[in-house]
């Protein structure tokens, strides 16, 4: 399971240490797409594929839109020795990624946040209001 947050400063090349509690999950493949949230998101090979399917169970007309998005935008990156990805100027910039960047382990892939981002995306949050999302999920 990917949990837990990590900040890391990414270089002027755009290479950065993926934490060492997601190499394992993650594996050497990975592929980051842009995220819905103005975040990226890196998948392994294998969650990516389910992923895929859980859309194209959507039918054609329903996932045609979400799957441009991520297709279009997708880079599959590997770990380098040192344990590092390359992220792309472009999905760089759809992020707003700078210099401080944040992972999110969000159960079976990462977000990747411009680190002041996320911040502000979970300071939105009001504990209320997400007590009673889970009340009326049945938690």
């Amino acid at each position: 399971m990917l949990a837990g947050e990590f900040k890391h400063t990414i270089d002027a090349k755009g290479r950065v240490f993926l934490p060492a509690k997601f190499r394992d999950d993650l594996g050497s493949n990975i592929l980051i797409v842009k995220g819905l949230d103005k975040c990226l998101v890196a998948y392994s090979e294998v969650e990516w594929k389910k992923f895929v399917t859980r859309l194209d169970a959507l039918g054609e007309m329903q996932s045609k839109e979400i799957k441009r998005h991520l297709m279009k935008s997708s880079l599959p990156v590997e770990l380098d020795s040192q344990g590092r990805i390359s992220i792309s100027q472009d999905l760089r910039d759809y992020a707003g990624i700078e210099k401080e960047i944040s992972f999110l382990g969000m159960d079976s892939y990462v977000e990747i946040w411009n680190g002041g981002e996320l911040v502000k995306e979970t300071d939105s949050y009001d504990v209320d209001t997400m007590k009673d999302m889970l009340k009326k999920a049945g938690f």
